[in-house]
């Protein structure tokens, strides 16, 4: 599936697919390491989404994985900077949104 995480200002139009990016929001130029390790576990509060902006900033990550915490069943998640993939950092932060990450959850 593709996954698209709007903020403040980003704009989503059903009718096409498509997202806009907010006002003064411009595109992430990724830092010249890896993507580092997500959390402990990939359902946690707001542990995709901080996994996710941080592969975003990683230059040199197409991808990264997670695990959940539990294990009965335990389900890893893989998130994929495909074609397609865009980030946005506001005020020449960090990244703050982004659109077309693939992810993937499968059973492990």
């Amino acid at each position: 599936m593709r996954w698209s995480y709007l903020t403040d200002g980003d704009s989503y139009d059903p009718t096409g697919w498509q997202v806009g990016k907010g006002a003064g929001n411009s595109p992430v130029v990724p830092q010249s390491r890896p993507a580092r390790p997500p959390s402990a576990d990939a359902f946690g509060s707001y542990a995709l989404r901080d996994a996710a902006l941080d592969l975003a900033a990683a230059g040199l990550s197409a991808s990264t994985t997670a695990a959940t915490a539990e294990t009965a069943p335990r389900f890893v998640v893989g998130l994929t900077k495909d074609s397609g993939f865009a980030a946005y950092a506001a005020g020449g932060a960090g990244p703050s949104s982004f659109t077309g990450m693939a992810v993937s959850i499968q059973a492990g």
